[in-house]
């Protein structure tokens, strides 16, 4: 891609009304767009895939001819890619298609594992700016509304805030009354942002970042007197799942109870940058199988007994495709990814089937575009006699609404050896500012948790029948750490205050 063909491809982008791709997603037919995604895949295939030697070594391997690939089905044959036995195979010059078209580098955060180098060209921002907008229009109507967007990812050479402030400077280029600030992981200046902002010319604002940290933000905003009330403020959550009972808290906090249109989950990752954001229709969908209080239901739709992410994607910028409950993930760019295993577990419905499932009526100003579920991901467990326990089990217990008001939701999880050589369930949790250890009633959040451990894990719930206690979290707390400081990675040790 030269530099002609990205400068045609900017002035595409600032020349297109966003609400015309939103009218365009409005009237498709879904299986129209299926097909054109088809088609895309093909095409780009044999674009990429030769220029990448990378890829043409891996394909040698299985004993592959790139020439052979030529239509959907002989695509969807192609070997898995994943990070352990592809991107960490070769270095980062064989990975890409020309290193002279790489515009960035950055890294994931390596939350399953050693972190990875990503590289990105200025060209794939504009189509991640232009799925961005999107959603930002079609969710918080930015057209015509001063919006302040706060990017409260951490700072630095990780995949998710580079991403987000490209592509967000992008849209404020195109947009006027759309600006831009970027505390990232710092609660002081982020409050210091919201006080501003309320007694402000801007009509809204838009605040990005990770569910337990935007919850930070927000309670200590609360402390600090700040009328967040007073003002519009609209939710990206995304790095990581939240719950119904965490939105809402938010909800709660903001001054819109049962007004689930300010928060929006957003799907991402670092290999793909946004995948996914929930509309009004996926908000629709959740809600009515919460209310029906049918956990079979849940599971039978969602393979799952947890209420997963649901949100919808553009399959003519990414491919996807749900293998044995596993997202895999194809997408073109300087650094392509092809059927590349996330590790993320999920499954893929087109929205009329979703919505038949359970009755729901599609309207005429929702998308017609595919659905996307996650319910975490298959690499991250600890086990305790054999039965796996996932950390989104765990997540979805601390980030309940009962729970909320005394803890962060934040957790370290892990099992270890006591001299006996038993195992032991270890979790830790962070106390929300303006409590203590002796403010908090430690026995009965120790019983909700084990109580909907149970509830959530059937395999569980019967090892706590044969073993009690023994099988039974201990519990430790730690003070709220106003630097961000309390780490959820599962690996450091525990400190501080012990129950």
């Amino acid at each position: 891609m030269n530099n002609k063909d990205f400068r045609n491809k900017l002035n595409e982008y600032f020349n297109t009304d966003i609400r015309d791709t939103i009218k365009k997603f409005q009237d498709i037919s879904e299986k129209d767009i299926v097909k054109q995604s088809e088609d895309n895949i093909i095409n780009n295939f044999k674009i990429y895939a030769p220029k990448v030697k990378a890829y043409v070594k891996f394909l040698q391997k299985h004993n592959i001819n790139i020439d052979n690939i030529n239509t959907i089905e002989d695509f969807k044959k192609l070997p898995l890619t994943s990070k352990d036995n592809y991107i960490t195979k070769y270095p980062l010059e064989e990975l890409v298609t020309d290193m002279s078209e790489v515009s960035s580098i950055t890294s994931s955060s390596g939350s399953s594992g050693v972190p990875i180098y990503l590289a990105r060209a200025a060209i794939k921002d504009i189509d991640m700016a232009e799925t961005l907008e999107l959603s930002l229009e079609y969710n918080f109507h930015i057209q015509g509304k001063r919006t302040l967007f706060m990017v409260t990812v951490g700072l630095g050479i990780w995949s998710a805030s580079s991403q987000i402030t490209a592509l967000a400077l992008l849209i404020s280029y195109k947009n006027t009354g759309f600006s831009v600030v970027t505390p990232g992981l710092n609660i002081e200046e982020c409050v210091k942002i919201l006080n501003n902002f309320i007694n402000s010319e801007y009509d809204q604002m838009v605040i990005i970042g990770y569910p337990s940290f935007i919850k930070d933000i927000l309670d200590e905003a609360v402390l600090s007197h700040i009328e967040i009330d007073k003002k519009d403020i609209y939710i990206y959550a995304g790095g990581e799942g939240f719950t119904l009972g965490w939105r809402q808290y938010i909800l709660n906090l903001l001054g819109k109870v049962g007004n689930n249109r300010f928060i929006c989950n957003l799907a991402a990752s670092s290999e793909s940058g946004v995948l996914a954001t929930d509309t009004n229709i996926t908000k629709d969908i959740v809600y009515k199988i919460k209310q029906s209080r049918d956990r079979s239901l849940v599971e039978k739709i969602f393979k799952t007994k947890l209420y997963p992410t649901l949100a919808q994607y553009n399959p003519l910028s990414k491919y996807m495709e749900a293998i044995d409950g596993t997202i895999v993930l194809t997408l073109f760019d300087v650094m392509p990814f092809l059927r590349y295993d996330t590790k993320d577990k999920g499954g893929i419905y087109l929205l009329s089937d979703i919505a038949k499932k359970i009755n729901i009526n599609i309207k005429t100003n929702d998308l017609k575009l595919p659905c996307l579920y996650l319910s975490g991901r298959s690499d991250v467990i600890i086990t305790i006699y054999s039965v796996n326990i996932y950390i989104d089990n765990i997540k979805d217990i601390t980030n309940s609404f009962e729970l909320l008001s005394y803890i962060t939701g934040k957790f370290q999880a892990r099992v270890d050896i006591d001299k006996n050589q038993n195992p032991k369930f270890l979790l830790n949790l962070e106390i929300k500012k303006g409590y203590t250890i002796n403010t908090i009633d430690t026995n009965y959040i120790k019983k909700y948790i084990i109580s909907n451990l149970k509830n959530i894990n059937s395999e569980y719930s019967k090892l706590h029948n044969t073993f009690g206690k023994k099988v039974e979290p201990i519990i430790s707390y730690e003070e709220f750490s106003k630097d961000n400081s309390f780490a959820t990675d599962n690996k450091v040790k525990f400190k501080k205050i012990k129950v």
